[in-house]
């Protein structure tokens, strides 16, 4: 089946293929490393900032490029939240909870994933841009809300 737009195909497949999920596989790898020497909570809230940004950023721009950008500093930045989460909920509960804890923490992001499957209403009723600045918008609150709520706990809990 063709595109009725060419090329927005070959846009798309860069944009969900190595722009993100790349930036994503092999930033994970340094993520996981950072977790185990910087503070956890400013790695995560920084995280979730350059994510709610980046996309803030995506839903502004008219440029390819900068969209490309954008996806995979989207991609780094979330590869940075799961290492630092676990970390410190690993922390947070003794180890009789801990995997209850991280039950929790992955039950979550299937929720998260499967709730955002949703955003077509907002892609469809007000565009993506609207869509891709409102993800920033909330984003960048919880990150600062992170910053705030989230202590770094003692280390080796």
């Amino acid at each position: 089946m063709r595109s009725f737009y060419p090329g927005m195909a070959d846009q798309y497949s860069l944009l969900s293929g190595p722009a993100y999920s790349v930036s994503y596989a092999f930033a994970g790898i340094f993520m996981g490393m950072m977790v185990d020497k910087v503070n956890r909570k400013m790695l995560l809230a920084g995280a979730c900032l350059a994510w709610g940004l980046s996309s803030l950023i995506t839903g502004t721009t008219s440029s390819f490029f900068i969209v490309y950008m954008m996806r995979f500093i989207t991609g780094m930045a979330v590869s940075a939240t799961e290492p630092a989460a676990f970390s410190i909920l690993g922390d947070y509960f003794p180890k009789r909870l801990r995997t209850t804890a991280n039950s929790i923490m992955n039950t979550s992001s299937y929720l998260g994933s499967g709730i955002s499957s949703l955003i077509v209403l907002i892609v469809t009723q007000y565009g993506w841009r609207a869509a891709y600045q409102g993800v920033g918008i909330i984003g960048s609150i919880l990150a600062v809300l992170a910053f705030f709520v989230i202590r770094e706990p003692e280390r080796g809990f």
